[in-house]
């Protein structure tokens, strides 16, 4: 992986000194103003403390770094997918592929986050694109730590008959709420499982492709 660990780990460990030393010059010269009425002497140290302030914000990393780092893994995973399993006999209907991701929780070595609205932002990162074509499941898999040179990588196929159901459950973890995907196989076992985000789009996978599951099933048995 070619990701900026040194910038990412500064995410999840900020700089804070110059934002709190900034802060105090600039309470400083607000003291100052309102006890002695003089701006001329408040107003330079409150621009100096709001100087700090942003300075020490430009020095940590943005959540939108970080963002384009998981990016930069998992945007290929999909024409990966489609090429690892591309078969030149069979072209045509072209593979149906989704990709769904999401911060890893509750395990050892992982560094959070907290942020203002939602889940905190976890340093490992868990994606899986999922190809559906001629009757078979074809999965690629990455979990891969954005603050350290770690990155397991898994691909699978099955036929439809070989799977029982994608299943979600909420989890909660150090106070942490989050879902997680499960696929089963037809015997009952797990063969994979993920953390993934509680919206509509990833209800709806679940759902449609339980659907196809069900429909291939009861075909079988015609």
């Amino acid at each position: 992986m070619n990701l900026n660990f040194s910038n990412n780990v500064k995410f999840f460990r900020p700089r804070s000194a110059l934002m709190y030393v900034g802060g105090a010059v600039a309470l400083l010269g607000l003291l100052a103003f309102i006890v002695t009425g003089v701006l001329f002497f408040a107003l330079p140290l409150v621009g100096v403390g709001v100087l700090c302030i942003a300075i020490n914000r430009e020095l940590n990393t943005r959540e939108s770094e970080i963002r384009g780092e998981i990016k930069r893994v998992t945007d290929d995973m999909e024409k990966e997918l489609e090429n690892r399993y591309y078969d030149p006999m069979r072209p045509y209907p072209r593979m149906l592929v989704s990709t769904l991701g999401d911060y890893v929780y509750g395990e050892e070595g992982i560094l959070l986050r907290p942020m203002k609205i939602g889940k905190p932002i976890s340093s490992t990162y868990h994606a899986a694109s999922f190809g559906f074509k001629n009757g078979k499941l074809h999965i690629l898999e990455r979990r891969f730590s954005l603050i350290r040179d770690e990155l397991v990588e898994h691909s699978y196929r099955f036929d439809f008959r070989e799977l029982e159901r994608f299943e979600l459950c909420e989890l909660e973890t150090a106070g942490i709420c989050f879902s997680e995907l499960s696929l089963y196989g037809a015997d009952g076992r797990v063969v994979l499982k993920m953390p993934v985000p509680l919206d509509f789009s990833v209800q709806k996978f679940v759902s449609d492709t339980n659907d196809i599951f069900n429909r291939h099933r009861a075909d079988a048995v015609k």
